[in-house]
């Protein structure tokens, strides 16, 4: 796979999307999913629109519901001691990987 460089300090998402994307034979440019994925030197790239725009690209839905597929963002609190908040994100996990 061919690698992509960062075109700046703060595109690293852009460039691991655009590696993504381009495994599923989308090719485009790191300016242009930074621009979808409101991408900006202060704060980067928010987790939400990073799969929102994944999602966009290879589900072509970009707010998939629960029974579809899609990425989702769960995270999840260093204290979180609720075996069920791990079972969901591991159903997940194994979800969006199938």
């Amino acid at each position: 796979m061919e690698q992509s460089i960062q075109e700046n300090n703060y595109f690293c998402v852009p460039a691991c999307v655009q590696m993504v994307l381009r495994l599923h034979g989308i090719i485009v440019s790191q300016s242009e999913v930074a621009s979808e994925m409101n991408t900006v030197p202060v704060t980067g790239t928010e987790y939400v629109d990073l799969a929102r725009v994944v999602n966009k690209y290879v589900f072509h839905n970009e707010n998939p519901s629960q029974s579809e597929p899609g990425y989702r963002v769960q995270t999840i609190d260093r204290f979180e001691n609720d075996e069920a908040v791990f079972a969901l994100f591991e159903e997940r996990v194994k979800t969006d990987i199938k």
